[in-house]
């Protein structure tokens, strides 16, 4: 009883260390993460998600993903998503202040249990404003220079 209390104990440990990497990994990662329960409720957000937003943390969780967008297309992304789908979203969006309008793409990926039921989503949001700014300036310079 002693060893199989010991190695529980050493397992615990080791998923406790496992854990504390993948929220490390998590919160500085350079895109935007959020991750969402089976109604859209969010469950955790990463600092790149709460500057996307213009919201905090403590705005944020427990709060419902769609009010959180407000955008159609990333509502309808989200609504994919919770119903088993993978889904994504390129378009402009603008953060809830009203502060900064960038081009957004963001990826939605239902997450499933092993008997197949649904558990929520994860999504993925990346600002590509400088690539989109870049290939504009590049299709007006070979425009006038045609």
């Amino acid at each position: 009883a002693k060893k199989l209390e010991l190695r529980v104990l050493e397992r615990t440990e080791d998923l406790v260390e496992s854990q504390g990497i993948l929220n490390s990994i998590l919160e500085h990662s350079p895109v935007g993460i959020a991750h969402y329960d089976a109604t859209g409720i969010l469950l955790k957000v990463n600092k790149g998600f709460e500057k996307l937003v213009g919201s905090d943390r403590a705005e944020l969780i427990d709060s419902n993903i769609r009010g959180a967008l407000k955008a159609t297309g990333l509502v309808k992304a989200v609504d994919e998503s919770l119903s088993g789908q993978t889904s994504s979203f390129e378009g402009e969006f603008q953060d809830n202040n009203q502060k900064q309008k960038i081009r957004l793409h963001a990826e939605f990926v239902a997450m499933m249990s092993k008997s197949g039921r649904l558990l929520g989503g994860v999504a993925v949001f990346d600002d590509r404003t400088d690539q989109h700014d870049a290939m504009l300036s590049l299709k007006i310079a070979r425009v006038s220079f045609l």
